[in-house]
Formats: structure tokens, sequence, C-alpha cells
């Protein structure tokens, strides 16, 4: 049955470089290696199973990565085909 969660939005504003504010948030979040962890939450058989599964691999702000999209490349690899 789907669950409803509130979520805030908020804003920061940094005098810092994008570049490091993107690397403190990437070292705040877990990085975990996705087929594992998709292995071990898919046969998990009890919320006390994926518990284990998932709490290791959360950051110290309890979030984890599950994807990066490189879109600059992206579009840089799609721009040298169309000029191709």
């Amino acid at each position: 049955m789907p669950q409803k969660i509130e979520v805030e939005r908020f804003s920061v504003t940094s005098s810092k470089p994008f570049e490091k504010v993107l690397a403190a948030v990437s070292k705040a979040v877990g990085h975990p290696e996705m087929a594992e962890f998709w292995k071990s939450t898919h046969t998990a058989e009890s919320v006390a199973e994926l518990e284990r599964a998932v709490k290791p691999v959360l950051g110290r702000t309890g979030f984890m990565q599950f994807v990066v999209f490189d879109l600059d490349n992206k579009v840089e690899t799609l721009l040298r085909g169309a000029a191709g």
C-alpha cells in the first residue's frame, strides 16, 4: 500500500566554489556497491534483514547515493556526434 511522506525543500547559498560544495555533499552520503546492495536488499525476508542491509551503507547524513548522471559528458558526446 502506498504511503504518503512529506518532504521539506530548502535552499543553501554558499560562497564556496560549486565543486567544493559537491565534494562535501558526496562525502556526507553513502556510496554502496550497487550490485551487492540490490542483492542484499532483494533477498531480505524481514524488515530487520532489510535494515541490516541498508544501515551500513548510509552516510553520516543518513542518505545514500543510488545513481549519478554525468549530463555534461552526455551532452558533449551528443554534440560531437551531431557535428560528426
